[in-house]
């Protein structure tokens, strides 16, 4: 099955913080280079409330300086301020359907951040978990009838339902939830449909609940009988299951 899969700037982060964030030093507070002491004191202004005239581009701006300066944003793999600017930004603007992934996906790791190391974010960290799901709620109440939002939301608690060490099993419910607002919402969107299918066969399949998982397996192979994913699955439960190939 081939599919056009978008990727957006903010999918983009995604894979931008979780590579670079171990590596990023701690520099001086404020910077000392001329621009960018400037968009640290706006960035600092529009979350103390004291900036005049913020446009929708200032909260984007200061959303990338802030990635892109991470030490800046104190604790370290804290996040507080990047999420701080989006949920200001949310509430100014409509924005793009993944920003509100990405900021449940910071909070998110921020929890998970806390869990390792809970002097080093603070007691603040202990409640970005269920902030992550106040943000999905949050963009559920504008994109409420958007599949694609409903699927995305799905996928990011995914990984903290599942996490090695710290998993959130509560948020099994509200990703399978999710997927089938994504489903009833997909009309004839099929290649959404089948996402959809392999996010509840996969979440399924963590759970030791094969059963469930072949049936949603089986789905897919309705609408795609060519579908690698779920054939190569398929194969691999008849395996475990001991039943000849």
């Amino acid at each position: 099955m081939g599919t056009k899969i978008e990727i957006s700037k903010y999918s983009l982060t995604f894979f931008f913080l979780a590579s670079s964030l171990p590596l990023l030093a701690q520099s001086a507070l404020p910077p000392s280079d001329p621009s960018t002491r400037a968009q640290y004191d706006r960035c600092e202004g529009i979350i103390a409330g004291t900036a005049r005239k913020v446009r929708a581009q200032d909260y984007e701006d200061c959303s990338d300086f802030y990635i892109g300066h991470a030490d800046y944003d104190r604790p370290l793999g804290g996040f507080f301020k990047v999420t701080k600017i989006n949920h200001l930004y949310f509430k100014a603007h409509k924005t793009e359907i993944d920003l509100y992934q990405l900021v449940a996906w910071l909070e998110w790791s921020s929890y998970i951040n806390w869990k390792h190391d809970p002097e080093k974010i603070g007691p603040g960290g202990a409640t970005r978990a269920d902030e992550a799901i106040a943000t999905i709620r949050e963009g559920e109440r504008v994109y409420m009838a958007d599949a694609h939002y409903h699927y995305e939301s799905a996928k990011t608690l995914e990984l903290g339902a599942f996490h090695p060490k710290w998993p959130i099993k509560e948020w099994i419910a509200v990703i399978e939830d999710q997927y089938q607002i994504a489903m009833r919402l997909a009309g004839d969107n099929k290649n959404l449909t089948i996402y959809c299918q392999l996010g509840m066969a996969r979440n399924a399949r963590r759970q030791g609940d094969n059963v469930k998982a072949r049936a949603w397996y089986e789905l897919v192979l309705q609408s795609d009988p060519t579908n690698e994913i779920a054939r190569d699955a398929i194969k691999y439960l008849d395996k475990e299951e001991g039943k000849p190939s």
